[in-house]
């Protein structure tokens, strides 16, 4: 079993239950390895939360990344709906684990959340140069308060309500688009 193959796995538990929740002990057992198995590829617990971080922020770029011959509109729309559903599949426990427990983690969150905002709102410059965007909007301040959008709803009750979450973000998105075409 490789790194890769038990970030995949374990993430599934991380997303459904928090990070608290997930021992060595009930990670081992969830992967059907020993511990021993895990401490072969990872020092601790943080270890795994960091590289399940890292491992998720790379495979969210990869996937943005095979989609960027659409024109700034359509790849707007694709990204918004790829970050809303990704976040809306992982337990609002998680970001509080991290800020509670994992201050490394925590700034591997915060460094792959600010590296969003900057390809968002690159983005959001994309547009504007191509006259399909008000040349007035500041790219980086609306990146980062949609982004802050999809959090506020998906943190609001600690507890998920996809299809609830779902059309409040699209009824947001749907303000944002407006806020912003020409």
């Amino acid at each position: 079993m490789t790194k890769k193959d038990i970030i995949k796995k374990t993430s599934k538990l991380f997303e459904e239950f928090g990070l608290k929740i997930a021992t060595m002990d009930r990670i081992s057992s969830h992967l059907g390895v020993s511990k021993k198995t895990l401490y072969k590829h990872f020092s601790n617990k943080e270890d795994i939360i960091n590289y399940y971080l890292k491992y998720s922020y790379t495979s969210l770029i990869k996937e943005i990344e095979s989609k960027f011959d659409l024109n700034p509109i359509e790849y707007l729309v694709f990204i918004d709906n790829l970050i809303v559903d990704k976040i809306l599949a992982i337990s609002p426990i998680v970001l509080e684990d991290i800020k509670k427990y994992y201050i490394d983690s925590e700034k591997i969150w915060k460094r792959n959340r600010a590296m969003f905002i900057m390809r968002f709102a690159k983005l959001l410059d994309e547009g504007k140069n191509k006259k399909l965007f008000i040349s007035k909007i500041n790219s980086k301040l609306l990146a980062e308060l949609r982004l802050i959008e999809i959090e506020l709803i998906w943190k609001r009750d600690g507890i998920r309500k996809v299809n609830v979450q779902k059309s409040e973000q699209t009824q947001l998105f749907d303000h944002f688009m407006r806020g912003i075409l020409i």
